[in-house]
């Protein structure tokens, strides 16, 4: 039996050949757009389910604090009334009372020499308008695949203002009052 002696310059002339042999190097590259473009699919349809689900919360929750500014008084029910009718809203649009997270009435001045964030005051006495918080989970469907969570959680905030009108209509609408201003 023959006795086989280690040639280590055997090796490094297969590794060299192996090395400038360019066939099936296109696999390679192909396999790895293919990852690439599948990676950035999959941000791209979590990114937008978070963003419509997002734009959906809000439309609810400008509606839900319009009506409830309709229904804001100086009586004691205030928040009672205004709490059925931010209820009323979401669940007519297939949300449900959990996902409200407060809603706050208040004094709102229109006033523009304020700061945005400071026009409304925080449980005044007679409120005009009403803050609504709310918040809801939106779906992921790749970012489980990578272990993150099946759901992000995202909030909107909405402030109506109701404005107290008095307005005056004669009968045949030829003149009309409207904020003592005759049309």
């Amino acid at each position: 039996m023959a006795q086989r002696t280690y040639a280590p310059w055997r090796l490094l002339a297969a590794f060299t050949g192996f090395r400038r042999d360019e066939h099936g190097a296109i696999s390679i590259i192909a396999a790895g757009t293919i990852f690439l473009v599948l990676a950035v699919t999959a941000v791209v349809i979590d990114a937008g389910s978070i963003l419509y689900a997002r734009r959906s919360l809000q439309t609810v929750t400008d509606a839900a604090a319009l009506s409830a500014a309709q229904h804001l008084d100086v009586t004691v029910a205030t928040q009672t009334s205004a709490t059925t009718a931010i209820d009323s809203v979401l669940s007519e649009n297939g949300y449900t009372a959990a996902n409200l997270v407060s809603a706050t009435p208040g004094v709102y001045s229109p006033d523009e020499s304020k700061a945005a964030s400071a026009r409304f005051q925080e449980n005044a006495p007679n409120p005009n308008a009403i803050k609504v918080k709310t918040s809801a989970r939106a779906p992921t469907y790749f970012a489980r695949a990578l272990g993150w969570s099946d759901a992000i959680t995202v909030t909107a905030e909405s402030t109506a203002m109701r404005k107290a009108v008095a307005t005056f209509q004669a009968g045949t609408r030829l003149a009309q009052l409207q904020d003592g201003i005759a049309n």
